[in-house]
């Protein structure tokens, strides 16, 4: 019985090999001529039906209605971006129609086209692994819509494919190692998508490749030495990824390629000596990775560079002289580096330059005269250095400058009157430097500056009203000079002026009340000088402004009101002057308000009023230093602060476990704090102490205590005085 079981089951076995085989060797009939065009005519009304095409931008010709089998070739003639030959569908181009949804897995049917170019629709879903049944592909454009998904491994079975264009969808996942297998290919572009994983090293094996755009993904690793393969390869751009690892020597190998752009990576090591080899370089990017070592002087044989972008690295050693061979260089970038040594006189001879960028490295001497030849150039940026000397008078040869930027160096000497020929100026700074003398009246001549920052000199005279006849000016900072005299009037004509900052100077008199006619002023800083005079109450007419200050003056009278109108203020200092008076409750408006300083020093009595709702507003200012009013009443039933005793506010407030109230004592005096919750109950006390005149700091604790605002109450005792200061704080866990 077993052994027979057994012999049945093998036959059945048999008998299915047999029948397999049997099926197998019945040839498959092979589509007619009439089936085939049929099938590209159902391919493309799902097409049609898939993409919205009712609402293409053009939609000529295309006519879904069934037809029944077979049809004619002249049926699909006429069809808007459809190309047919010898019976078949070859070409389908329909970029920018306004196409909207997915592709259909129908596109299988379309097996004569060559030509699938959808861009710049609004596709989105997946792309469907039948594309790879598109066998006759030699372009296929999908670039600008909004695909996602992962690139469909079967992509590497069109193998005739040339272009393959992907770019700026919103496409994950790793580049298919398949795409290895597409011999043919010339261009392969999948930048700006969500890509990870890394480089296929695969994709060294295509030695047809012309163009390789990786950039704006997040692809990570090395990139391949394979690449080195690639001997026809014209550009490689992988910019804003995150490849780390060294930049390939062997891009030295390629003689064709011309854009080599790596920036924005993570990619160390040093610059290989062998780019200087690849000759037909027209675009060399490296900016913002951690490369370190020198500049390799073998970059000056790049004779056809255009643009040189090294920037923000860890680049040291000097700038190599040789960099002065690039005749035809036009760019170049090395800032927010750590180069060191002096600027290469040889630079002078890169007569096409239009931009020069050696910011924010150690370079020293003296700025060369021979800068001077580059009378093409628009931008110059060579601050934050240690360079010395006097600026040279050839860089008022630079006639076609738009910005220079000699800011936060060592220079001495004067602004040299030369810069005034630089007409086509629109920002100017020389500011921290050792500048000295006047402000040189040829800078009048600079009508299109919107930007002039000369502070942190020693500058001397007069504020020159020449500057009143910039009428583009948006930004004007001359602070932390020796500038003498008054105020010009004529600065309200600057109708533009965003920024007005000539604090730290030596200027005297009345503020102008012209500044209030500047309407889109934001800042104005009159700090640290001798102005004399009240404040303007037409300042309140300045509605855009964010910072006032006007501290440690010697401005006399009250506090304006009409401040209270500057809804969009976040810094208010008038401290250390001679003003007396209550604050005007109008202040309370001031909701955006984070710096608030107006204590004094002898001579000014402003201070806050005893006021619950302007104490509330006053605790929810970050930074707010200043007394607060004790009273005593006189004939004519005003008040008037009481000198001798002043809070100063507490620090900082709002606070987490401590805070300091800050008073200021005439005399000697005995001093204790008592803090209150809201409803007045007593939540701690102080010790009594005895402190000396002057500014003094008292500590307090918060343990125990819960978030909240509480008031206190300073005890003031001296001889035969006693005042009580009053002030609230923010508690905040």
């Amino acid at each position: 019985m077993c052994t027979g079981s057994i012999s049945s089951e093998n036959s059945w076995l048999v008998f299915a090999f047999v029948l397999q085989v049997l099926l197998l060797s019945v040839p498959v009939r092979a589509q007619t001529a009439e089936e085939l065009l049929y099938g590209d005519w159902e391919a493309l009304v799902e097409l049609y039906s898939s993409l919205d095409g009712e609402n293409w931008s053009d939609n000529a010709g295309w006519t879904p209605e069934f037809v029944p089998f077979p049809i004619e070739e002249s049926y699909l003639t006429g069809w808007f971006g459809v190309a047919v030959n010898n019976g078949r569908v070859t070409q389908i181009s329909l970029d920018g129609n306004n196409l909207t949804g997915s592709l259909p897995e129908e596109i299988a049917k379309l097996t004569a086209v060559t030509v699938f170019k959808l861009s710049n629709n609004n596709l989105t879903g997946s792309i469907p692994a039948e594309i790879g049944m598109m066998s006759e592909l030699r372009e296929l454009s999908l670039y600008t819509n909004a695909l996602t998904g992962a690139i469909p491994s079967e992509i590497g079975g069109l193998d005739s494919l040339n272009g393959l264009r992907l770019s700026r969808n919103q496409l994950s996942g790793e580049i298919p190692s398949e795409v290895g297998n597409l011999t043919s290919l010339t261009e392969l572009r999948l930048n700006h998508n969500d890509l990870s994983g890394s480089i296929p090293f695969e994709i060294g094996d295509l030695i047809g490749l012309t163009a390789i755009s990786l950039h704006q993904n997040r692809l990570e690793g090395s990139i391949p030495e394979s690449l080195g393969n690639l001997t026809s390869l014209t550009e490689f751009i992988a910019f804003r990824n995150n490849f780390t690892g060294a930049i390939p020597s062997g891009f030295g190998n390629l003689p064709a390629l011309t854009s080599l752009r790596l920036s924005w990576n993570n990619l160390s090591g040093s610059i290989p000596a062998s780019l200087g080899d690849a000759s037909a370089l027209t675009r060399l990017e490296l900016n913002n990775n951690a490369l370190d070592g020198a500049i390799p002087p073998e970059i000056g044989q790049l004779s056809q560079l255009a643009s040189l972008d090294l920037s923000n690295n860890f680049l040291t050693g000097s700038i190599p002289p040789e960099l002065g061979q690039l005749s035809d260089l036009e760019l170049l970038r090395l800032e927010e580096n750590t180069l060191s040594g002096t600027i290469p006189s040889e630079l002078g001879n890169l007569t096409q330059l239009l931009r020069l960028f050696l910011f924010d490295n150690q370079l020293t001497g003296e700025i060369p005269t021979e800068l001077g030849n580059l009378v093409e150039l628009t931008e110059l940026s060579i601050s934050q250095n240690q360079l010395s000397g006097s600026i040279p008078e050839q860089l008022g040869d630079l006639t076609a400058l738009t910005r220079l930027f000699l800011y936060d160096n060592d220079f001495s000497g004067v602004i040299p009157a030369e810069l005034g020929n630089l007409t086509h100026l629109t920002e100017l700074s020389v500011s921290q430097n050792r500048l000295e003398g006047i402000i040189p009246e040829t800078l009048n001549s600079l009508k299109g500056l919107t930007e002039l920052f000369l502070y942190e000199n020693n500058l001397t005279g007069t504020f020159p009203e020449g500057l009143c006849e910039l009428a583009r000016m948006t930004e004007l900072s001359l602070r932390s000079n020796q500038l003498t005299g008054q105020i010009p009037a004529c600065l309200g004509s600057l109708v533009h002026l965003e920024v007005l900052s000539i604090g730290d100077n030596d200027l005297d008199g009345n503020i102008p009340l012209a500044l209030s006619d500047l309407p889109r002023l934001r800042s104005l800083n009159l700090e640290l000088n001798s102005l004399s005079g009240h404040i303007p109450h037409e300042l309140g007419q300045l509605r855009v402004l964010e910072v006032l200050r006007l501290g440690q003056n010697a401005l006399t009278g009250t506090i304006p009101p009409e401040l209270g109108n500057l809804s969009q203020l976040r810094h208010l200092s008038f401290h250390e002057n001679q003003l007396s008076g209550v604050l005007p409750l109008t202040l309370t408006a001031l909701g955006e308000l984070t710096t608030f300083w107006y204590f004094g020093q002898a001579g000014q009595t402003v201070c806050a009023p005893q006021d619950a709702g302007f104490h509330n507003w006053l605790a929810s200012i970050t930074d707010a230093i200043g007394p607060t009013c004790t009273f005593v009443a006189i004939e004519n039933n005003e008040s008037v602060p009481e000198p001798g005793f002043f809070l100063l506010g507490n620090f900082p407030n709002p606070f987490n476990s401590s805070t300091s109230i800050a008073i200021q004592l005439s005399e000697s005096a005995r001093i204790q704090v008592e803090v209150l919750d809201i409803t007045g109950r007593k939540a701690l006390e102080t010790s009594i102490q005895v402190l000396p005149p002057g500014r003094q700091l008292i500590p307090i604790q918060a343990k125990g205590l819960s978030s909240g605002i509480y008031y206190y109450r300073v005890l003031v005792e001296a001889q035969e005085k006693y005042q009580i200061l009053t002030g609230s704080m923010s508690l905040i866990r």
